[in-house]
Formats: C-alpha cells, sequence, structure tokens
C-alpha cells in the first residue's frame, strides 16, 4: 500500500489515462452559387443570394501539458542512477537488472502516453548536465541529497534547484514512488496542466518483501565467478535479489561448511545466526529462505556411521528438531514471518568407484536426506506453523546437468542463474499460497 503526505505547495490537475482523440476537421457550408443564373421570375430582376454564415473553424484541442517549476515538460532530461553491478556481470548482465533505467523508462512512458512529449532518458556518468533534469535514485548530482533520512520504505519527490528529485531508500522503493505521478497524470483533466510548483515536495512509503536467506557454500555462490572478491555475486541468492529488485531485498546469511544440525556446525551455533537475530530486532523480515546444504549429510560426524549416508534414528531426530527450533526461533524473532525450506541442491559425486562421478568426499545426499526435509516441514505445517518447502534438489535434477558443476557439487555462474530462476519463479506462488511441481504450500 502506498501512503503519502503532502508536504509542499502542489497545484493538481489530471486526466485519464486514455490519450484524447482528436476531432476531425469540419467542413465548409454551402449556399446558393451567387455566379449561377436566375431561374424563374422576371429576368430584369437583378438576382438575390440567400445569405450565409461565414465558415468558421472549431478550436483544435490541445491536449493536456505538463509543467515543472513553470518549465515546459519537453525542456527535462530524465537521468538515473548508474547501476553497481553492470560493468561485473558480463553474459549474466540482464537490463531488467537495471533498476534505475528501467523505472526512468517507465516514467518516460507515463509522460509519452499522458502528454505526448517523447522525454529523453540518460545513464548518470557524471558527465554533461541539463538545466532542466528528473534525478531517479542517487545520482551524483547533489540535489539527490535532498532526499535524507530515507527510512526502509521510505521515497521522496521534491523539486531542488530547478531539478525533481525522485528517490526510494531502494531502487525497488523508487520504482513504486511512479504510483505519485500516475496518481497526477488520472488527476489532469484533457486540456488541463500538470503544473509540479517549484516548491513540490512529497514523502511516501511503499513496503518491500524483506526476505533473508540462509546457507552454506552453495547459498554463498561458491565457485562461481571471483565469488571469494566479489561476496558471491553470481550466486543464486544474489542474482534473486537483481531479479526481484521491484518487490524484495535481500540479505544474504551464507558460509562454507556450515549445517542445519547444532550437533554439527549448526546454523543456530554460527555467527551468521546472531547477525540475523540482531537484524531481526530492528528491521523485521517478513520471508525467511533457508537452503538445507548438502553438509548435513557429512557421514563421519556425530553419531553417524559409514560413507554410504544412511543415518540412524538419533541422527534424524536431531535434524528434524533443528528445523523446527530454527523456524521456531526465527518466527518468534519475526511475527508473521513466512520460511522456505530450500532441500539440497542436486549432488553428483558418488561413493561408488565405479561410477563416473566418483568422488572420495565424505558428503553424500540420498533420497533419505530429501525425504527427511520434506518430513521436517510436513510435521511443522501439521502444527499450524507458516513453513513450506521447495524442492531444489527436484527442480536441479532435472534443470541442471553435471557439467554445470566443476567438482560436481557447487554449480558454476550458468548453474546458479538457473537455480535463482526456480526461486523467482516459485516466490510468487509461495507468498499467494499456490503451488508447482517443485513447492510444498
Amino acid at each position: 500500500m502506498v501512503a503519502f503526505m503532502l508536504l509542499g505547495g502542489m497545484l493538481l490537475t489530471g486526466c485519464t489515462t486514455e490519450n484524447p482523440g482528436v476531432n476531425p476537421g469540419t467542413s465548409t457550408p454551402t449556399g446558393d452559387d451567387p455566379t449561377e443564373a436566375p431561374t424563374g421570375g422576371d429576368p430584369t430582376e437583378e438576382p438575390t443570394e440567400e445569405p450565409t454564415e461565414a465558415p468558421t473553424e472549431a478550436p483544435t484541442p490541445q491536449g493536456p501539458t505538463m509543467t515543472i517549476g513553470g518549465v515546459d515538460i519537453s525542456n527535462f532530461v530524465i537521468v538515473y542512477e548508474a547501476p553497481a553491478d553492470k560493468s561485473t556481470l558480463g553474459n549474466y548482465w540482464r537490463d531488467d537488472f537495471d533498476g534505475g533505467k528501467q523505472t526512468a523508462k517507465a516514467l518516460a512512458a507515463m509522460i509519452k502516453e499522458k502528454f505526448g512529449v517523447d522525454v529523453a532518458v540518460v545513464q548518470d556518468v557524471g558527465g554533461r548536465k541539463s538545466a532542466n533534469e528528473i534525478l531517479i535514485g542517487k545520482t551524483n548530482r547533489t540535489e539527490s541529497n535532498a532526499a535524507k533520512g530515507l527510512g526502509f520504505d521510505d521515497y521522496y519527490i521534491g523539486m531542488k534547484d530547478g531539478k525533481l528529485v525522485v528517490r526510494g531508500y531502494s531502487m525497488g522503493v523508487t520504482w513504486h514512488a511512479l504510483d505519485e505521478f500516475k496518481a497526477l497524470f488520472e488527476a489532469t483533466p484533457a486540456n488541463g496542466t500538470c503544473a509540479i510548483p517549484a516548491d513540490f515536495e512529497r514523502k511516501g512509503q511503499y513496503h518491500l518483501d524483506n526476505i533473508a536467506i540462509l546457507g552454506d557454500s552453495i547459498t554463498y555462490g561458491a565457485l562461481s565467478t571471483n565469488y571469494t572478491q566479489n561476496g558471491g555475486l553470481f550466486g543464486y541468492a544474489k542474482t534473486f535479489a537483481r531479479m526481484n529488485w521491484r518487490d524484495c531485498r535481500v540479505t544474504v546469511y551464507a558460509t562454507p561448511g556450515i549445517c542445519l544440525r547444532t550437533d554439527l556446525n549448526g546454523f543456530m551455533t554460527n555467527s551468521l545466526w546472531t547477525q540475523f537475530t540482531s537484524r531481526s530486532k530492528g528491521d523485521k523480515f517478513d520471508v525467511l529462505m533457508v537452503m538445507l546444504g548438502t553438509n548435513d549429510g557429512y557421514t563421519d560426524a556425530g553419531p553417524t556411521t559409514g560413507w554410504n549416508g544412511v543415518w540412524t534414528a538419533e541422527d534424524d531426530a536431531s535434524f528434524l528438531k533443528t528445523m523446527d527450533d530454527l523456524a521456531t526461533a526465527a518466527i518468534k524473532l519475526n511475527p508473521g514471518l513466512k520460511t522456505v525450506f530450500l532441500s539440497c541442491p542436486v549432488y553428483y559425486r558418488s561413493g561408488d568407484p565405479s561410477s563416473p562421478y566418483y568422488h572420495t568426499s565424505h558428503y553424500h545426499v540420498t533420497p533419505h536426506t530429501i525425504e527427511l526435509q520434506k518430513q521436517g516441514v510436513e510435521s511443522m505445517r501439521a502444527k499450524g506453523m507458516d513453513v513450506h518447502l521447495f524442492d531444489m534438489n527436484l527442480y536441479t535434477t532435472e534443470k541442471t546437468p553435471a557439467t554445470m558443476y566443476s567438482d560436481l557439487l557447487h554449480p558454476n555462474d550458468e548453474g546458479h542463474f538457473i537455480m535463482a530462476q526456480g526461486v523467482y519463479a516459485m516466490y510468487p506462488l509461495f507468498k499467494n499460497g499456490e503451488t508447482n511441481k517443485y513447492l510444498i504450500n
């Protein structure tokens, strides 16, 4: 829901979303031809004309207009914040990830549709500046700093030294600030003016879903390009965040080697959990995603025996209890929290020496491991907890071949991207209580 408060002077005139039609030209009225010989009557009588009115032209509709600080909109340029990741993502950059560009283009399209004016859209690269600019996001123009002290859900639209600043706490919130322009344009009559005065200032809010993603090395983005230098920029978790920039803000809590079980290197005994709980005190999460990683299948730890990954009943109980404990604690910290567990991705390593995927690792994801993860979710749901499962194991088995895993465990950039696509497609279903073949909802 968008809430707003009018803080400065503003002239509100608006319109419908349809462009006004153009009236056809009027035809000239026709009367008797004064040069035509009269018929009948006295041939000596002077002919007379029927009186005719001088033709008049109907006024041409001007259509709605828009001014900003008294200057016509045709004199403006829209300048958008340059993205941070574009230069580093290479082939995995998508134009839709550029929230500033997409927001600027959307505003330009709205202006074109309403007022018939093409406004140029340019990226903020610190070069030439125009006297009349609409600034989208955190540009390098000092005027963008007029939006100060923004909270997570806040946006600001206001005039500063002749420039119109449009900026949210995040680019997703900035995107939703365009709803203000939609309302202004819809309120402008067909032949009226949408006039944004020089002292215009408006603040509002839009809540993006606040998501935490917990996981191990796969969630961290291990073995994706330069993952140790860029913090897993190509990993599925941060790729999902870029895909869903309009509606979510995402924090990733991940480190290699972490497990779910507290008798191993469990989430809840790790500093990541301390970070998560600390953040929850002042910035409540709406959604928690937990990747149930392969480290929980480490068969030489705790009471487990043998490389074949067959857990004892004690192992099973420890795993299920920790799932429940983590979800219960997270919900207590974040009332109303929705939690989705992601099952282990496909694991191509095999303990069978005759297998082409033979590997000496002690980590082995077995059908029992996957079923145990499903059992944990179903048990919590039976207690009325808002907990769900995305079957990442089935999804990656179907979508990502072994060639995408250089070590048969961690996906490459393409594999991470495909995983992110699965989470992205799952997310709206998860939120709306719907399902697909991979989602227990």
